[in-house]
């Protein structure tokens, strides 16, 4: 099978000049190891009004090890925030699920960060093209993703996170970021989530067949977004359903207690009878309290501070 074309050839092919509403897959980086070369690609959807806007990176769920650009409803997420008024980006990241012929990890921990660090890089470095403030970037995401993307806005200034597979300079911030059942508190998370929670977090960390994630809490730290805050000050909601057995509640209330605790804007919203999946009317009001809250963070000049729409509770 030919290796797959370098990114900057394939940008060149897509001028993102030309970009409108879902221009289709784009290349924003190639890794590479002894195994090949695996290209890393997003979408685009643009509103129709004239900018700069603020962009919001959207980041799928899948346990980090599955899931890619247009996971479950994310085609309708970038819809409905382009006609917010954002430019949604969609991101694929490197996956755990890829295993190398020894039966490890292809992709262990930081490469999934490193993904969601460059996709935002990506987006400043083609700022004018997009139409896009770079000074007002978001990330949102779901389970695995919201872990992604509270790590871009509470641990920007984290170089180990950089795995040196980004061509793009740049700052990784996000500005803000939305957490729908992301994971806050790895050190914690082997002890409080059951099966597949634990199998899931042995692949982020490549651990070897036998260990207890339990066992490796300095390891995970390193990828806690509750032990990586480093000072930001970028607006934090979380959502979680108090019924979730893979991301238990107690995650959320850790990192929540401790951004209060540091005087951070953060809020955390728990929906009685939600579990993992949100579905219905939980996932409406869920993705209506997104898109308020990043219109607040990222507006032009935040006013009041912020609270969950009626009918979540905190």
């Amino acid at each position: 099978m030919p290796r797959p074309i370098r990114a900057s050839a394939l940008l060149l092919l897509a001028p993102l000049a030309a970009c409108g509403p879902k221009q289709g897959p784009i290349v924003y980086a190639v890794a590479s190891d002894d195994m090949g070369e695996q290209a890393l690609t997003l979408d685009v959807a643009r509103p129709t009004t004239p900018g700069p806007h603020p962009a919001v990176l959207l980041l799928h769920a899948g346990g980090w090890r599955g899931g890619h650009l247009y996971e479950w409803d994310l085609r309708d997420r970038m819809n409905t925030l382009a006609q917010a008024g954002f430019v949604a980006v969609t991101v694929e990241y490197r996956l755990t699920a890829e295993r190398r012929p020894d039966g490890g990890v292809r992709w262990p921990w930081p490469a999934q960060a490193s993904d969601a660090r460059c996709a935002a890089r990506w987006v400043r470095a083609h700022a004018a093209d997009l139409d896009v403030d770079p000074a007002r970037v978001g990330a949102m995401g779901w389970s695995a993703g919201g872990h992604l993307a509270l790590l871009l806005a509470l641990a920007p200034d984290a170089p180990d996170l950089d795995d040196g597979s980004c061509p793009h300079a740049g700052s990784p911030a996000a500005q803000a970021a939305a957490s729908r059942s992301g994971p806050a508190d790895l050190v914690a998370m082997p002890t409080d989530t059951i099966d597949p929670g634990r199998a899931y977090l042995a692949a982020l960390l490549d651990l070897p067949d036998g260990d207890d994630p339990r066992d490796h809490a300095a390891a995970y730290a390193v990828a806690s977004p509750l032990h990586r805050r480093t000072g930001a000050e970028a607006p934090v909601l979380q959502q979680q359903g108090t019924d979730d057995p893979i991301v238990p509640p107690s995650l959320a209330r850790r990192l929540d207690q401790a951004l209060v605790a540091d005087g951070h804007p953060a809020w955390l919203v728990e929906v009685a009878g939600v579990g993992h999946l949100w579905l219905g009317d939980a996932a409406e009001a869920a993705a209506a309290a997104e898109v308020d809250f990043l219109r607040w963070a990222l507006g032009p000049e935040p006013g009041a501070p912020w609270s969950p729409p009626g009918g979540l509770q905190r």
